[in-house]
């Protein structure tokens, strides 16, 4: 989810600087050796946690910088869960940041989420 922030925010930062090149993807965010490298470079569970969550304010300032015609930007997005495609459609960039983040994407990762607290620290 965290890397996934991070694809949110860069998104968010080229429709502020109005680059015409904009497209949104999860297949880096996906990535095993990419999520292997954020794990090591982060540290224990609870620095996950923590910049995980330090990654959705940057994430949600974002998304709240955006002007109106930003935010109706029609951003071409590709998304994957579990290695199928979910979504591969042009669509306003707050449809995709609020909504689908809210209603899809958050909710997918919850039983992951439940997971991790319940096992065992290592």
């Amino acid at each position: 989810m965290a890397l996934n922030d991070l694809a949110l925010t860069a998104v968010a930062h080229a429709l502020v600087h109005r680059r015409s090149d904009v497209t949104f993807g999860n297949t880096t965010c996906q990535d095993p050796a990419v999520l292997a490298h954020h794990i090591e470079m982060t540290g224990d569970l609870a620095a996950l946690v923590s910049r995980g969550r330090r990654l959705a304010e940057i994430a949600t300032a974002a998304v709240l910088r955006l002007d109106g015609t930003q935010r109706g930007s029609v951003v071409p997005c590709r998304l994957l869960h579990d290695g199928e495609v979910v979504l591969d459609a042009a669509l306003p960039w707050v449809d995709v940041a609020v909504e689908t983040q809210a209603t899809r994407h958050l909710p997918a990762h919850t039983a992951q989420l439940q997971d991790l607290r319940h096992r065992p620290r290592r």
